[in-house]
């Protein structure tokens, strides 16, 4: 914490618990690089954890729910007044275990980020664009598909963009 400190890091918002592990998740990356394979996920501190954003975060214009459990991301996302932007990514072990709270966070975001894979698990459709399109019909304007090593699609409305990797 020093070092972040040092280089003025905003770190008010950071929560110490006194005893536990960190989030801890295991896995590997096949042939198709875009799956991921989980073997063991720990969520450890995570279990029992409430975020609390400090007041001068309540105003923040743009907010980004990296791929914590869903009801942490609802969380968070009562506590912040009126946010310009809201994106949310997610993972395989959160649309397995916390479907519903997913979808109510998809409600809630302008943009989602998740892998074709992800995608295609949440809604059970092959093609990634219909997957997309069911994604976008659940809330969030914007959906943003990574395809790593391949690059990323954004689906805005009716438009898409494909921007490849190089």
């Amino acid at each position: 914490l020093d070092y972040l400190k040092s280089r003025g890091i905003d770190l008010a918002g950071v929560q110490i618990v006194p005893h536990g592990k960190t989030f801890r998740w295991a896995g590997y990356y096949d042939f198709d690089l875009n799956i991921a394979h989980t073997l063991d996920t720990q969520l450890n501190v995570f279990t029992d954890f409430q975020p609390t954003l400090p007041d001068s975060y309540r105003q923040a214009p743009y907010v980004f729910l990296a791929n914590i459990d869903p009801e942490l991301q609802l969380q968070v996302l009562s506590q912040v007044e009126k946010p310009k932007l809201t994106v949310c990514d997610t993972m395989n072990f959160w649309i397995d275990g916390k479907p519903d709270a997913l979808k109510e966070v998809l409600r809630r975001v302008d943009i989602a980020f998740m892998n074709d894979a992800e995608a295609r698990q949440l809604t059970g459709l092959l093609s990634t664009i219909k997957a997309a399109k069911a994604i976008q019909a659940l809330g969030p304007k914007t959906v943003i598909i990574k395809k790593g090593e391949h690059g990323a699609l954004l689906f805005h409305g009716s438009h898409h963009f494909s921007a490849p990797s190089f």
